[in-house]
């Protein structure tokens, strides 16, 4: 399956062969036309360089992510795009895109540190492809990545959060199976994560109160969040546990309900079972 940088550079390529064609056959207008309408659609930013890493044109995103307009980059080093601490650290930069110019592959995508006109840094994902018929120029696609490294680090760090919580800490699909299970959950329960992993959930539940697990899986299908929810739980030797139970429905970048997390809290030695606290 191709990547999106892939496809990107399919289409520039498209445009060259069209374009190449279209000098050939004497229609120059038509080749310049054709080149720089499919470069404009293309929805990446895009840099074409020489083999020296000279900028000899870009697309309009290109300029949108940089904050230089085509004229002030024209000419110019592909060096300028990249924080000068960096230049040194960009593997096969120089050599990449001399080695790119002269082959028929393209490069996959190798994250880098960007430079707009203001100074500001970002993450950027580059890829090369070498144009044919061009002399040895290179289409350098970019695609400012930081959203995603940075989502990449949230996701980093409540995963270490959750493993090193106190308190029990599972989620399950709507269904009610176990998806994952955090150490606090062993130490509860008495069973390992590979133990109940693809498990259901109501191996946690006393004899007698399975219908319960089905009406909170109701709850968080509708989207509702249970707070302090006092109930039995029983653990792999046998013993039955008074929990807190918060749980909350899982949703994923469309806002669908995707799944539920569980954290548990033992209270053994505390009354008052089936009760919701959440605060008012």
């Amino acid at each position: 399956m191709k990547s999106e940088h892939c496809v990107a550079a399919g289409y520039l390529l498209a445009a060259v062969v069209r374009a190449a064609a279209a000098a050939a056959a004497g229609r120059a207008a038509e080749a310049e036309g054709l080149f720089r309408g499919l470069l404009e659609a293309i929805p990446d930013a895009m840099v074409i360089v020489d083999g020296a890493g000279v900028i000899r044109l870009v697309n309009a995103r290109a300029e949108v992510l940089f904050g230089y307009s085509h004229t002030e980059l024209a000419g110019r080093s592909a060096e300028l795009l990249v924080p000068e601490w960096f230049r040194g650290r960009a593997v096969g930069y120089r050599p990449g895109l001399a080695d790119a110019g002269q082959s028929r592959s393209s490069r996959p995508g190798q994250v880098v540190r960007g430079l707009r006109h203001d100074g500001r840094e970002f993450l950027a994902e580059v890829s090369l492809s070498p144009l044919p018929a061009s002399g040895g120029l290179v289409a350098c696609v970019v695609r400012d990545v930081s959203g995603r490294e940075a989502g990449r680090q949230r996701i980093s760090v409540l995963d270490q959060i959750v493993e090193s919580s106190q308190d029990a800490v599972l989620t399950k699909t709507l269904g009610g199976t176990v998806t994952s299970w955090n150490p606090a959950a062993a130490r509860l329960y008495g069973y390992s994560a590979a133990e109940v992993v693809g498990r259901d959930v109501s191996v946690l539940v006393p004899p007698g109160g399975s219908n319960e697990i089905g009406l909170l899986l109701g709850r968080l299908r509708r989207g509702e969040h249970i707070c302090r929810y006092r109930t039995r739980r029983v653990t792999k030797t046998g013993r039955v546990l008074v929990v807190d139970l918060t749980l909350a429905p899982v949703r994923d970048s469309a806002r669908r309900i995707t799944s539920a997390c569980a954290i548990a809290r033992d209270l053994t030695s505390r009354e008052h079972i089936g009760q919701d606290r959440c605060p008012v």
